[in-house]
């Protein structure tokens, strides 16, 4: 990470230690692309590979988004396919089981 966190971003990590947050991306993608501005989405792709942050998106993104930013980051990176994990099971847009 090249830049401090913001303080806009700090509120959005309101009951976490800030420097413990700061090297933690898993937290801080979940926090800025579920709750972030325009200035705090801008300041991530500045400072994180877009690579990372889609693949957090795919991979996690069902368990620690909300629906509607799941949506809108899946569309944004054009996501068809959630990560399937390595017991097969595949979970659906909205966490629902898809092999039943």
């Amino acid at each position: 990470m090249t830049k401090s966190l913001s303080k806009n971003i700090e509120t959005l990590l309101w009951d976490v230690d800030s420097a413990s947050a700061s090297l933690n991306s898993i937290l801080l993608y979940e926090r800025i692309l579920n709750y972030g501005d325009i200035d705090e989405v801008r300041w991530l792709f500045e400072n994180f590979d877009k690579d990372d942050i889609q693949s957090f998106v795919q991979t996690k993104g069902v368990r620690r988004l909300n629906k509607k930013s799941l949506a809108f980051w899946r569309g944004y990176f054009g996501i068809k396919d959630l990560f399937r994990d390595t017991t097969g099971k595949a979970e659906g847009a909205f966490g629902e089981d898809k092999w039943l």
